[in-house]
């Protein structure tokens, strides 16, 4: 038993992340954001590890958004996941590419926002108020597809994690050899 649990010492379950957001402002979450519109959410859906909530966008403060655009969250409060009602307006801060959860990087095509990103209820009238007038979503951006939605580091990840057990399968052969 010990020697299968040495073959496999860096095969743990990571550590845990917990959501814990510092209290921003509006105006510093605006700061922050690469895109910022106001929208009415269609509906909330699966995606690989994650969640894409669908917009219907109404008006862009920053950034470039198409007139659907989709912001990707990971599926729990708990890791700081967006909890979002379909047919509700939010005024959505997001970032372009990123990281849901640590090692899964998206591209940058793909908007990705938190519970602490500072998504909120918010109408277009009230965002006008804080934001500026705004200027309709733009005709040329799509939506991404879901294979621009693929993670681009598994791949990479489990290379490593294929090195590391024929490391330790090598290093256990040649200590069964040495004696």
């Amino acid at each position: 038993m010990a020697l299968v649990l040495t073959a496999f010492p860096t095969l743990d379950a990571g550590p845990a992340h917990a959501c814990s957001c510092i209290g921003a402002t509006v105006p510093e979450h605006f700061d922050q954001a690469d895109v910022v519109f106001v929208g009415e959410l269609e509906a909330n859906l699966p995606a690989p590890e994650a969640v894409r909530h669908q917009f219907d966008v109404e008006r862009v403060f920053k950034g470039e958004a198409g007139a659907v655009a989709d912001v990707l969250s990971t599926g729990s409060g708990a890791s700081c996941g967006l909890s979002l009602d379909p047919g509700q307006t939010y005024a959505v801060f997001a970032t372009q590419g990123g990281s849901l959860l640590p090692g899964r990087d998206y591209g940058p095509d793909v908007l990705v926002g938190s519970l602490c990103s500072g998504t909120r209820p918010m109408g277009v009238e009230r965002a006008a108020v804080l934001f500026a007038t705004g200027r309709p979503p733009s005709p040329d951006i799509a939506v991404p597809d879901d294979s621009q939605l693929a993670l681009k580091q598994p791949l990479i990840l489990a290379a490593l994690a294929a090195a590391v057990l024929a490391g330790g399968v090598a290093v256990i052969l040649r200590r069964g050899a040495a004696t």
